[in-house]
């Protein structure tokens, strides 16, 4: 079989003869392929085949770098300066020769003049120094989104459980909306922006602080522009009129409506409001008047502002008045509830057996003050009992009185 000529023959040869030298090497190839045709059984390629098949291949790629070559040549300064840019030439060409093995040498080609190319000289060798290792960058996991994290976008509250970055700013903001989760907190201990300061940004720590005001004030006025409705705190009060920053509109703090003159007038809508709650038996909470509905549990009222009252009476503290415990439509309605929910949720099978949910609601009357410190996962589809999210897989549920919550409201909401 021919061999691909030595670096060293075409040293100083032009591209016309090297070009010729190659076809003729290929059509000898041709020929060698066409009588070895038919030697070894159908499908099958002999060793002499695949080694044809490589010497070919090898001497299509050297071809095509001569004529590369070749066309580059016939260019203007410019032309192979553009070449030479495009990388369809190098900087300097040259044939491989013993001196110069590296030659030719186009990135993305190999050299098939080296018969040798594992035996390549290397480049010439500058000392370098050492590169250090890159140290491992430090992670965590995020209590909240369950994501591996790098450990600089950590934050650890009091309970020491640990939040990136996003979920500690969205926990504070939606804090500053549902009334419920402020002051935010993990475990019941509250997150004071101090202690998580790396993690928030100016703008939440200020919001906090106007919402902190907002929370601590037992009788609170808003601006009565409902376009506005902003709180406004003490010091906007003088002389029982409130007045709003951002509106500049006046606000009587007794019957919160517009300032006006002498008496609180009789408010039309605030009428319409207490004959609705009569109807629909909805009670005020004795702390800041706001407007309450018992959907579930006993008569114990914990409201926003974190009065406790009898939802019967108003009476606060809780228990000191001699109302009944439950309402037994709804001890009944919430045993069946919980029945329901250790049979899978809104994958049971079937309803609850009446001897069942009797157990349940007799267990439940024994446990209406339940502190919620102990939980197991309870499979199957389930609606939170705090914020009604649906936890299509799973769901916490209190051992004592079978409350199911979700992983944000166990941790940031009880």
């Amino acid at each position: 079989m021919a061999t691909i000529p030595h670096p060293g023959l075409l040293e100083d040869m032009d591209d016309a003869t090297a070009s010729l030298i190659f076809q003729l090497q290929l059509e000898d190839s041709e020929r060698l392929a066409a009588t070895s045709k038919g030697e070894e059984p159908s499908g099958q390629l002999s060793d002499a085949e695949i080694a044809l098949r490589l010497y070919t291949t090898e001497l299509e790629n050297t071809a095509t770098l001569v004529q590369d070559h070749q066309f580059a040549s016939t260019l203007d300064p410019h032309g192979r300066e553009t070449a030479i840019a495009l990388g369809l030439m190098p900087p300097r060409w040259e044939y491989p020769t013993p001196q110069n093995p590296q030659a030719a040498q186009i990135p993305g080609h190999t050299n098939a003049l080296d018969p040798n190319p594992a035996a390549e000289s290397p480049p010439n060798e500058v000392d370098e120094p050492e590169l250090e290792p890159e140290p491992e960058i430090e992670r965590s996991h995020c209590t909240s989104c369950m994501e591996v994290v790098d450990a600089k976008l950590i934050a650890t509250t009091p309970c020491g459980h640990d939040y990136c970055q996003e979920c500690l700013q969205d926990l504070f903001n939606r804090s500053f909306i549902d009334e419920e989760l402020f002051p935010p907190r993990c475990c019941r201990q509250p997150i004071l922006p101090e202690s998580v300061q790396t993690a928030l940004t100016p703008e939440i720590e200020q919001t906090y602080q106007a919402k902190k005001i907002e929370v601590e004030s037992t009788n609170r006025t808003y601006c009565s522009d409902p376009d506005c409705s902003t709180f406004l705190p003490p010091t906007n009060i003088q002389d029982g009129v409130a007045t709003c920053n951002l509106c500049e509109t006046r606000t009587c703090t007794i019957c919160k409506a517009a300032a006006h003159e002498g008496e609180c007038p009789d408010d039309e809508n605030s009428r319409l409001l207490k004959e609705l709650a009569t109807q629909e038996g909805w009670q005020s909470c004795p702390g800041c008047h706001r407007m309450v509905e018992l959907t579930l549990g006993c008569y114990h009222m914990i409201c926003l502002c974190r009065v406790h009252f009898c939802y019967l009476c108003q009476a606060t503290p809780w228990k000191t008045c001699q109302c009944p415990q439950w309402d037994e439509d709804r001890l009944m309605g919430r045993a069946a509830e919980a029945v329901n929910a250790q049979n899978g949720g809104a994958r049971a099978a079937q309803r609850p057996v009446l001897r069942v949910v009797l157990e349940m609601a007799e267990q439940l009357a024994g446990r209406h003050n339940c502190q919620h410190t102990r939980f197991r996962s309870l499979p199957g589809n389930h609606e939170c009992q705090m914020c009604h999210e649906r936890m299509s897989e799973w769901v916490y549920d209190c051992r004592q009185c079978h409350l199911q919550v979700c992983r944000n409201c166990r941790r940031n909401r009880l």
